[in-house]
């Protein structure tokens, strides 16, 4: 959110105009234009009568996905971890927006499992990013044992947890 003056130094005007940026996380299922639009109407009923809202809306969002919480791609995952690790990892549900997962699942059936060792600190995409060397290494190696690990399955038991 932004409003009046921005620059260097100390301005006592008030502002005539703000302006906000506004992206939202969505949850399995919720449609992205749907979702926009409920935004933009609960905005406009809380708009005094004196003030004018101006939308410059950008379409075409990408609709959230999911892994079932047993499915094939999330074990083959999770036995890579303790292996690699030692520990068994924890689910969770992360808030990243993968536009191509949903594209997969949508034209071409297919589920997608983002892999990697990013560790929570490393704020990715912060301004103050940043990637640990040693995971990068834990990612080379863990990669070919997660592609073993999945020729395990055969093709049939990723359809049946779809």
């Amino acid at each position: 959110m932004w409003g009046g003056y921005t620059g260097p130094g100390i301005k006592t005007v008030i502002p005539c105009e703000a302006q906000a940026k506004i992206t939202m996380r969505l949850v399995p299922g919720q449609d992205p234009d749907k979702a926009a639009l409920a935004v933009r109407h609960q905005l406009e009923a809380q708009c005094q009568p004196s003030v004018t809202l101006v939308f410059s809306e950008i379409s075409g969002g990408s609709p959230a996905f999911s892994l079932a919480s047993g499915h094939p791609l999330l074990a083959a995952a999770a036995a890579v971890v303790e292996r690699t690790t030692g520990r068994r990892p924890i689910p969770t549900r992360g808030g990243g927006t993968l536009p191509i997962t949903s594209i997969f699942k949508e034209m071409l059936g297919l589920d997608t499992l983002a892999f990697g060792f990013a560790m929570p600190d490393e704020d990715a995409h912060a301004p103050n990013e940043f990637f640990r060397i040693s995971s990068l290494h834990d990612e080379l190696r863990a990669w070919p044992l997660l592609l073993a690990e999945l020729a395990r399955y055969k093709p049939g038991d990723f359809r049946k947890s779809a």
